[in-house]
């Protein structure tokens, strides 16, 4: 038993898990703040209030709620005008809902938390598993 110990103070200590709860160790921390996402359908012009910062995007029928796409940009704004030029989004259709990267969010985090979403929302305009398809 005293071996099965100092394997897991071993364990606890090179993963930095101080308390002896190990799948703290393992737990993926979102890129974005707790709470709702915020909700806009304007994305050019002086009143659209979308942000030109890192972060999370939905696009949402207006008509049935459900989540059609899920996405990460390094500029909000900009994403979403590219959506909309290439016929992705329309904006009669659909609402966009975002949320801002926390200070210190890295690109990997930001990733990490857009393959969580798809995963759980399950859109059906993503045809990939997310992180830019790519990771």
């Amino acid at each position: 038993m005293k071996f099965w110990n100092i394997i897991r103070k071993i364990f606890r200590l090179s993963t930095g898990v101080d308390k002896g709860d190990s799948k703290k160790a393992f737990k993926v921390q979102s890129a974005i703040n707790k709470g709702r996402m915020r909700k806009t359908d304007k994305i050019k012009g002086r009143n659209a209030n979308i942000p030109s910062k890192p972060g999370i995007y939905r696009h949402v029928n207006k008509d049935s709620g459900k989540i059609e796409y899920v996405g990460q940009t390094n500029n909000l704004r900009v994403r979403q005008q590219q959506h909309a030029r290439d016929g992705k989004l329309n904006t009669l259709k659909q609402y966009i809902y975002y949320s801002i990267a926390k200070n210190g969010a890295t690109k990997n985090d930001l990733c990490n938390t857009e393959k969580a979403h798809i995963k759980s929302k399950k859109p059906n305009g993503n045809k990939t598993k997310g992180g830019n398809g790519r990771r």
